[in-house]
């Protein structure tokens, strides 16, 4: 499930997050997002383990976008028609 953080009274998303609930390639889908114009930062968030990890985010309004982006580049099960 996306992980959905608030910074500054922002809501972003963690895009690794994203991708493991698309059940596609982080390492890939995170270089086509440093290419596009989506607005992202590295956020300190808690990884699975609890500890903290410098991050790239999205802002939650954008993941909707980030997903057509992803799904681009996607061989894997993701469905574009689903999302």
């Amino acid at each position: 499930m996306a992980k959905y953080l608030e910074v500054d009274g922002s809501q972003w998303v963690t895009v690794k997050s994203v991708c493991e609930d698309m059940r596609v390639d982080y390492a890939r889908r995170r270089e086509k997002l440093l290419e596009s114009p989506i607005t992202r930062k590295l956020i300190k968030a808690p990884g699975r383990d609890g500890k903290n990890y410098m991050m790239w985010c999205i802002p939650s309004e954008t993941a909707h976008e980030f997903k057509k982006i992803a799904a681009t580049y996607s061989r894997g099960p993701y469905n574009k028609e689903e999302h």
